[in-house]
């Protein structure tokens, strides 16, 4: 069937050159639309639905492909109509093609800007491709990369033509053409050929063993997923752009193949317009293709965005992290009771207070005592060297009990500056012994504070989401948004993104704190880990954290937008979140807990961290493990790995003096800003090692805007939904 931009382009010829080149400029233009309306069955009213249809208008590179194709075709009615050719010979033949061919230019020169401000090329030369894969991929990403400069080197020259349509002369078109489908004694080196090599590479010839260089990078992307986080952009944009950079270099090759036809047959050369026909219809063939095939792939492809370890750690701006949520303590337990008995044991003390008490200014009088809450209090061994650290935001370096357990890591020369000698003693028939215990204290040196403040895009100046971090102002945790206006087609005025600084909160303020802020404790130390994506149609004006029954968890703002306009519709803006907790009655809903066994510090990971939670999953903010701070633990002089039941024992145990894991605090905002539908927590790291609490950004799905066309039986395009 006909489109609208063909009944304008067909009428336009009739009425002289002016108006013809007029509507060159205006052909594949896609036409305002009004939106549609739905009947609300409840209210009897209509509603606005943000969102058309998609169809095969939607993205630039589909109008472009759509203008190139209806502006050659004009052009070559034009030819065939001896009314306008002669009209074209009174305006100069050369100008005027040359001056229709430009009306292509501005969405060429837009479409190459967007993808050279990524380097994409030159990403594609360092995608991480695993060993196995790198011999086939360096190949294929050397032959593409041929295609592409051998195209952009022809179109160059044509740019200049274009450019210079008033001083080109037939001369320097005649050689030209002649130098893209006619290029000496062999036609491997033709445009043809190499347009025909570009299909070969981007259009699978069997759709069951695909070997096109998408469906290569898409393997890449599923066997090395944890390497893929350094690309700067989810998978699903980067093979979104490297579908625009395929169909762009094959819209050039077919601009230059059509003009060397046009050109020949303007100046009374051989005809080639059975060829120009053949290569109008492959051209239209190889585009359906191609868009059906890139779909495809983009449907099944993440558009998760996040960060990778920053590769020189540094706290502030790689991370940031709490501090003495948790920390272990030696206290002894005739302080532990109000009777100052010795009649229990350590692992009587799930719960306890000192209350200031400290029997006989013994050890409990050479350190700073627990001010909160004692738990999980249990028995090591009755006597122990402790040395105390120089370091405020711990206790102990480290302990050396003396059946040879040692806790913590001695310096090299194995020095202390405050070593102090802990023995536990007898009361008559009862043990007064040392205990290792979890401390819970709030205070000045405890930093264990979140925000609870609302983050919102300035949805009145038509701004969206476009990044999202964690940051600590203050002794408290914050998420901090990134913003832009918003543009067509899930595009962002790139020069409008600026991060919003969170404001400044007081943890001594008592109505802040009530209000404002989240306060972790033993008991509320949870934090829910949550993918949530917003429904088709929306993106994200707004994040905050929340608390729900003790856990904190993420909520995020979705508003809708229509595709085409870019513009938000704000009446049918809300807020959302997973409401699930590990109570749940249904056991797909029930939240469960992500373990981390045995941490360590992350920091003194040398590797790089994995994702390893899932959505409605949650974990506790605990104290690093006992076991792993022992550096070297004897008993006399077997070590302790021979003695399982020992190394479970301690294994069962976590207590140390850093808060695990965590936070990532890079900025997670992809590098070519885009509209974003979803935004999660997650946690990364290793077996053995605390890891990092880290935020996640989910682009917005550009796949079902990607609309193939097909030719019927009569030749006329339809969409293909």
């Amino acid at each position: 069937m006909w489109t609208p931009l063909m009944l304008i382009l067909s009428l336009t010829f009739f009425g002289g050159l002016s108006s013809t080149i007029d509507a060159f400029g205006r052909a594949g233009e896609h036409l305002a639309l009004l939106p549609i309306q739905e009947t609300n069955p409840e209210e009897g009213d209509k509603i606005v639905v943000p969102e058309l249809a998609p169809s095969f208008y939607d993205l630039a590179i589909s109008r472009l492909q759509i203008k190139v194709d209806e502006v050659i075709d004009g052009i070559w009615k034009a030819l065939d109509n001896d009314r306008e050719f002669r009209i074209l010979q009174e305006k100069g033949l050369s100008k005027s093609i040359l001056k229709m061919f430009g009306f292509m230019q501005n969405d060429i020169f837009a479409l190459e800007q967007q993808l050279d401000g990524m380097n994409f090329e030159r990403s594609l030369k360092t995608l991480a491709v695993p060993q196995n894969q790198a011999t086939d991929w360096y190949a294929t990403e050397r032959e593409f990369s041929k295609i592409l400069g051998k195209v952009q080197l022809h179109y160059g020259i044509f740019d200049d033509y274009l450019n210079n349509f008033e001083s080109t002369t037939q001369l320097q078109l005649e050689d030209y053409a002649r130098s893209i489908i006619q290029p000496g004694s062999t036609q491997k080196t033709a445009m043809l050929t190499t347009l025909q090599m570009l299909n070969a590479m981007s259009i699978p010839q069997d759709a069951s063993n695909r070997t096109d260089i998408m469906f290569k990078v898409y393997q890449v992307y599923q066997v090395n997923q944890d390497d893929m986080c350094n690309l700067r952009q989810s998978p699903s944009q980067y093979l979104m752009n490297l579908y625009n950079l395929i169909a762009l270099t094959e819209i050039k090759g077919y601009m230059m193949v059509q003009f060397s036809y046009i050109v020949f047959k303007m100046f009374g050369h051989d005809s080639l317009v059975m060829e120009a026909d053949v290569s109008q219809r492959k051209f239209a063939t190889n585009t359906a293709y191609k868009i059906s095939f890139a779909r495809e792939l983009l449907a099944k492809s993440s558009q998760e965005f996040w960060h990778c370890d920053d590769k020189n750690q540094r706290e502030g701006s790689s991370y940031v992290r709490m501090i003495n949520l948790l920390q272990g303590h030696i206290e002894n337990e005739v302080d532990m009771n109000s009777r100052g008995s010795c009649r229990d044991n350590c692992g009587t003390f799930k719960v306890a207070k000192t209350e200031g008490r400290c029997f006989k200014d013994m050890f409990c009088a050479k350190q700073k005592g627990c001010s909160g809450r004692l738990y999980d209090c249990q028995f090591f061994n009755a006597d122990a060297w402790i040395c105390k650290s120089q370091n405020p935001q711990r206790k102990y370096d480290w302990i050396e009990y003396e059946n040879g357990i040692e806790l913590g890591q001695k310096s090299a020369q194995g020095q202390c500056v405050n070593k102090i000698k802990v023995d536990s003693w007898w009361r008559f028939l009862f043990h007064c012994s040392y205990c290792l215990c979890l401390c819970d204290a709030q205070g000045p040196d405890s930093d264990r504070y979140w925000s609870l403040l609302t983050h919102e895009a300035d949805v009145s100046l038509n701004k969206v989401v476009t990044g999202v971090r964690f940051v600590k102002k203050n002794r408290v945790i914050h998420l901090e948004i990134e913003q832009a206006t918003a543009l067509p087609e899930g595009n962002i005025d790139q020069d409008t993104r600026i991060w919003i600084d969170a404001p400044m909160l007081d943890v001594n303020n008592q109505t802040q704190k009530a209000e404002m802020i989240k306060t972790m404790s033993y008991e509320e130390r949870a934090l829910d880990l949550d993918m949530l994506k917003a429904h088709k149609g929306h993106v994200i004006t707004g994040v905050r954290l929340r608390d729900l029954g003790g856990h904190l968890g993420l909520e995020i703002r979705q508003t809708p937008i229509n595709f085409n306009s870019g513009q938000l519709i704000l009446d049918r803006s809300v807020w959302m979140g997973n409401d699930n907790t590990p109570a749940a009655v249904e056991v797909d809903k029930k939240r469960r807990r992500l373990e981390l066994p045995y941490p360590d510090v992350p920091t003194k990971y040398m590797g790089q961290s994995k994702i390893d939670s899932q959505h409605n999953q949650y974990i506790l903010f605990d104290a690093t493990s006992a076991h792993k701070d022992v550096s070297k633990s004897t008993v006399g002089k077997k070590t302790i790995k021979s003695k399982p039941k020992i190394i479970s024992f301690f294994e069962s145990f976590q207590v140390s003096q850093t808060t695990v894991p965590y936070i990532d605090s890079q900025p997670v905002a992809p590098q070519v800003g885009s509209w974003l539908s979803g935004v999660g927590l997650y946690h990364k790291g290793a077996p053995g090692f605390g890891g990092y609490i880290g935020v996640m950004v989910s682009t917005y799905d550009l796949s079902r805007h990607l609309v193939p066309k097909k030719l019927n039986e009569n030749d006329a395009y339809s969409l293909e939904q």
